[in-house]
Order: C-alpha cells, then structure tokens, then sequence
C-alpha cells in the first residue's frame, strides 16, 4: 500500500480522491486542497518542463499566436476600475504581451519569469524590464501598485509562498489580480470524461497541474495572508478555447460566446455561488 503524505499546505489527512493510469490526486479532509500524489517527487519550482526552455517550446504558442490578447485588455480593465495606472509586476510574464498591453495604457512594467527563452523574446520587444528566474529571487525591496499572476499559480510547488511574497511585493491597498484554471470545473469535468471515454483524450480536455485550486481554496489562502476584499468570479473564455473547427473559426467564436453567457448567468443567477467556468479571475487587495 503506498504511503499517503500529509497535506502540503496545513499538515493535516490527504485522502484519495481521484486514481487514473496516469497519476493520481489527493484532497485535504480539512482545507480542501487538491493535489498530486507524485508532489513530493516532481521536484523543486513549478511543474516539470515550466522552468526550463520546453515551456516556451511548448506552451507560448497562444501568447505568440495572439489568442490570449482578448482578455488582456479586460484584465486590465478590472485593474483600472480600482487603480490608476502605477507601477505593475507580471509574474510568470512568459514573453510580455500582458505587459505590452499594460504600458500602453500608461503603466510602469516589470516582470519576472523562470523561461530564459521567454525572457529573451520579453527583453527584444520590451527592454530591460524582466527578470528571469522564480519569484522568491525578486527584491524584497520594490513595491508595486498591482501584482499579476496569470495561470502560473497552480504551477507552484508552494503557491502560499508565492501570495505571501506578492504581499510583501504589493503597497498598502494594492492589487492582486490572478487567473487560473477553475480546479473544481476541471476534476469533475476528468471524473465525467473518465467515465465516457479513453483516459488519453481526457487528460487533453482538461487542466489539472500540480493543485486543482478551488475558489473557497483560493478564499481562504488570501485570506490568511494578509487579503481583504477577495472576489473570485468566472474568468472570460480566452481564444484557445476551441469548441467547433479551429481557431478562427466563427462558428467556434459563435459557440464560445454562447458559453460564456451561459456561465456568467448562472454566476449571477446565483450570486456568484456557482462559479462553473473552465478558468477563474480572482481579485484581491492588501490590507
């Protein structure tokens, strides 16, 4: 029988919750979490393959192709409903189009990323503004008017290391604002398509990293570090969602639309208890 270890997070009972061929996931009997049974031996830093250069082989595809610039603007759009526009660190920036956008609306840009290739793309298009390697080496000394953290959260070996450094980042009254995969969308929607059909075409339909981080997971950790006025609500749909035909497709743009109205009426129909969508927008200030 192999061994369980305790939670990563508050050091109480994991217990099995989900077993594939592939690997398997453990759920925190107290604070909720959802994790990898492999954690322990992925070794340090975000998942395996995001800190060297196979992640921009592998995954920049959509900042490169454009397919992600839709909701940048939209992002920005929720930052400047609270903020003026001031200083901005991107963490995990990958190539800077999120911080592109950003200087174009006035903001003063940093990022960090662990890619040396992403940097090198970041540092042509946008000058010396990044710097490589994983957030713990950022100066303590800087302070920023709002923190960015887009898909990279549940990547992190320790992601409440990860908050509690962005608040020591951020100025009093400062902005948090993440994306990132809606982990109780994605291991009911493994748990439903494990039951329909092959394990292979499964894995591919959904996104589950190192955590499947919940909303009241993702409450309860800001929370804990020093957050307040925390506001977790569905994320919009990017352009690499594809429903129908590809990417350009009208009828997969008609049918993503269609799907987005859907889950923001059951979030507003609900008062934001039923939070259904593929990816989450959680926003935060610092007491």
């Amino acid at each position: 029988m192999r061994t369980i270890p305790p939670c990563p997070y508050c050091s109480s009972r994991l217990v099995v919750c989900m077993e594939t061929r592939e690997r398997d996931y453990l759920r925190c009997a107290r604070c909720g979490l959802v994790t990898r049974r492999d954690n322990a031996t992925m070794g340090g830093g975000p998942e395996s393959g995001y800190l060297d250069d196979r992640f921009f082989e592998e995954a920049a595809r959509d900042q490169l192709d454009g397919h992600r610039n839709g909701i940048y603007d939209s992002l920005l759009d929720e930052i400047e409903a609270t903020l003026h526009p001031g200083r901005l660190l991107d963490v995990g920036c990958g190539c800077g189009f999120f911080l592109k956008a950003a200087r174009s609306r006035g903001w003063d840009i940093r990022g960090i990323d662990p890619s040396r290739k992403s940097m090198e793309h970041l540092r042509r298009m946008l000058g010396n503004v990044g710097v490589e390697g994983p957030l713990e080496i950022f100066p303590d000394d800087e302070r920023f008017d709002a923190v960015t953290m887009l898909n990279v959260l549940d990547h992190l070996e320790e992601p409440w290391k990860a908050v509690e450094k962005v608040s020591k980042l951020l100025r009093p009254g400062g902005l948090f604002l993440l994306r990132i995969p809606n982990g109780s969308f994605h291991a009911a929607a493994l748990r439903l398509l494990l039951m329909l059909g092959p394990e292979a075409a499964a894995w591919r339909l959904t996104v589950i990293h190192r955590y499947a981080l919940t909303p009241g997971f993702l409450e309860r950790l800001l929370s804990a570090r020093g957050f307040t006025g925390i506001r977790v609500r569905n994320a919009r749909l990017t352009e690499s969602v594809q429903l129908f035909g590809g990417r350009g497709d009208p009828i997969n743009g008609m049918a993503r639309s269609l799907l987005w109205a859907a889950v923001r009426s059951v979030e507003l129909a609900s008062a934001g208890r039923f939070l259904i969508g593929p990816s989450l927008s959680v926003k935060a200030t610092k007491k």
